[in-house]
């Protein structure tokens, strides 16, 4: 049902995608779940993007996000592959790493070029995941990571039973379910291949943590921000709700933040 509800929104029937690009559907194939690729028409950087959708682990596909997608590649003017992976409650931990790592394999043999993380929600969390169990040789071709909203790990503080929070799956008790969905053996916090905040988990060395300013979650990304430092750079786009890239037409500030977020990965 949940999942049903997420294919019948305004951005999944009737997103306003951006001019100056085209889209194939990459077939799964082996480890490999599948997935979307958006291409501008004039590419002059040999960089691509590799992007995990959101959706609390339990929703959400390349379909269903391709307004983020191709916002990202027309706004940065670079091929972005928006890759699938399992979803919880059917798999959990550890399968969504080795989708994101399996993707990463796939995303840097179809370029030559070097490769950005991204990822927006949940998919921030499977992003850095696959980062973290790609081997050594695979992390060497990762510029670094733009994660929009993302949770990393931590349950928001209880809210009251907020309605509007409630309404929108983003109060406490939502994300904890999401988390116990994917993650029932606990796995996130004890062990540190699932714990980004973890010192022992790896991180692209250009980690660049997008927080939107009138998110419930931001708290989340003001933390990881935090206890990563040494990688971690935090921006913050005001007024912004949770998921502003999903709208059926992004804001202009919602584009902006693309661009400004992706700027010290480009230099």
């Amino acid at each position: 049902m949940l999942r049903a509800w997420r294919d019948a929104q305004p951005e999944v029937v009737s997103p306003i995608l951006p001019t100056g690009l085209r889209e194939k559907v990459v077939p799964a194939a082996g480890a490999f779940c599948g997935g979307i690729l958006f291409e501008p028409f004039q590419r002059v950087d040999p960089r691509m993007v590799l992007h995990f959708h959101g959706g609390g682990f339990v929703v959400g596909s390349p379909h269903t996000h391709r307004i983020v997608a191709a916002t990202i590649c027309a706004e940065l003017g670079l091929p972005v592959l928006s890759a699938a992976y399992r979803l919880a409650p059917e798999h959990c931990l550890p399968d969504q790493p080795a989708d994101a790592a399996a993707a990463i394999e796939v995303a840097e043999a179809m370029f030559d070029g070097t490769v950005i993380l991204a990822g927006d929600s949940a998919g921030a969390l499977v992003a850095l995941w696959g980062y973290h169990a790609a081997p050594a040789s695979r992390r060497d071709r990762i510029a670094g990571a733009l994660l929009f909203y993302g949770i990393f790990g931590t349950p928001p503080s209880p809210d009251e039973g907020d309605p509007a929070l409630v309404a929108a799956g983003l109060d406490a008790r939502s994300i904890g379910a999401a988390y116990r969905r994917v993650d029932p053996k606990c796995l996130i916090g004890t062990a540190k291949e699932f714990t980004p905040m973890s010192a022992g988990f790896r991180l692209p060395a250009k980690t660049v943590v997008i927080g939107a300013g009138a998110d419930p979650l931001v708290a989340d990304s003001h933390r990881f921000a935090a206890c990563r430092p040494e990688c971690c750079t935090l921006q913050l786009v005001a007024d912004e709700p949770h998921g502003f890239l999903s709208s059926p037409q992004p804001s202009a500030r919602a584009r902006s933040a693309v661009r400004s977020a992706a700027a010290s990965l480009m230099l």
